[in-house]
């Protein structure tokens, strides 16, 4: 077990540091980035990262603007293939990150949510608005976005700028819409899911086009801790 200080002042992102590397934990991409020549090693397991900056680029993206929108000098993207090796508790109130290579051992107190694997990243089933529909657990987002579809009925809210790592800053309409996560209903703040995000998400995950109709952000995990065992299809919440 290793356990890691969230670094501060991160615009609701997930970085901590190790090493040489500065690493923004991104499960809403399939795969792992970096710049650092320097080898990564988490729990005694060295982390393959087979994918650097040139690849990063050929996507219209760069560290220097992750790094910009992040709020640190970002080495190291890791996605799911590198999580996928890990099991991983995420507590933001704590300021933490642990990690791990054998099952931890939870307390009943932790809720499942419902999950789907397609092409090594992690879809939940929620329900919003009492329909069950199926999201992409992305922590390279703070905010949660929907196809302006499951929003047609639900309150509009005022305009929000939001940030995503793969498309920058976005101004878009907002809706709130009761949602059930793991059991716990609240109301969540959707952004309308725009058609650039869409792609732009599909295309560097190799998704079949429409896969992507909801995303669920970060933010969730200001009140929550997060679990999540990707190889065995296990994520968990708990207030």
């Amino acid at each position: 077990m290793e356990i890691y200080k969230l670094l501060p002042d991160t615009n609701g992102f997930l970085l901590f540091q190790k090493g040489a590397h500065t690493i923004l934990v991104d499960s809403g991409s399939a795969h792992s980035f970096t710049r650092s020549n320097e080898p990564l090693v988490i729990c005694n397991t060295e982390i393959p990262i087979s994918q650097g900056e040139t690849d990063l680029g050929n996507f219209g993206i760069t560290f220097e603007q992750i790094s910009k929108y992040a709020g640190a000098s970002v080495s190291t993207i890791l996605g799911m293939d590198s999580l996928s090796l890990l099991k991983i508790i995420v507590d933001k109130q704590a300021c933490r990150i642990q990690f791990d290579t054998e099952e931890i051992s939870l307390s009943p107190d932790w809720r499942s949510l419902p999950v789907e694997k397609i092409n090594g990243c992690l879809f939940a089933l929620i329900k919003i608005n009492g329909v069950l529909r199926k999201v992409l657990v992305d922590s390279g987002v703070s905010t949660s976005f929907a196809t302006f579809l499951w929003l047609d009925a639900c309150v509009r809210k005022p305009e929000r700028e939001d940030l995503h790592l793969f498309n920058g800053k976005v101004t878009s309409p907002v809706y709130r819409a009761l949602s059930e996560v793991s059991g716990y209903t609240y109301p969540i703040r959707y952004s309308v899911l725009s058609e650039e995000l869409k792609q732009k998400i599909e295309r560097m995950n190799g998704f079949v086009p429409g896969t992507v109709q909801g995303i669920l952000g970060c933010g969730l995990l200001e009140n929550h801790k997060g679990y999540l065992d990707f190889a065995n299809g296990i994520l968990k919440a708990m207030k």
